[in-house]
């Protein structure tokens, strides 16, 4: 798998700014999330608490947009319109060819009975006796092996 290829999120934010408007758009590999703060740290959500110290939060105003952003939580100093977060993974995928994993022969989970040898069609495994099924796939990063009735 290309190392290269993250599971990444594509986020679009506007804000007006100097009586102007501006776009941004960045990937977003780590945690990024904006709040309005009340004025109590106990308020803020979890994932915020664990990134800011109370004398940190004590620069913090009620009303003030705050953003997580790579572990940093700061004042958001835009008076933002829209936000937009769009989800692309990015990641290839992969076939799977279970000769190459070193496997040339699979049997039933339920009644032992071999359904697939090597050279045979990799989609769909199912048994004729049980009627169960065996289906392998890639997904992400993950190796998935799905079995039923």
């Amino acid at each position: 798998m290309n190392p290269g290829n993250k599971n990444r999120l594509d986020g679009e934010y506007t804000y007006k700014w100097n009586d102007g408007e501006n776009t941004a758009t960045r990937n977003i590999e780590k945690e990024f999330a904006l709040v309005k703060f009340s004025g109590e740290i106990s308020d803020l959500p979890e994932h915020f608490k664990r990134n800011v110290s109370v004398q940190k939060a004590e620069r913090f105003e009620k009303g003030d947009t705050l953003i997580l952003n790579d572990g940093y939580v700061t004042k958001f100093n835009h008076d933002f319109e829209t936000f937009r977060v769009q989800a692309g993974d990015k990641r290839a995928t992969q076939e799977i060819d279970l000769i190459e994993c070193g496997i040339d022969y699979l049997y039933c989970p339920l009644c032992g009975d071999q359904i697939w040898r090597g050279g045979q069609n990799q989609d769909m495994i199912s048994c004729s006796d049980c009627m169960s099924y065996l289906d392998i796939y890639g997904k992400g990063e993950q190796i998935v092996i799905e079995s039923g009735p």
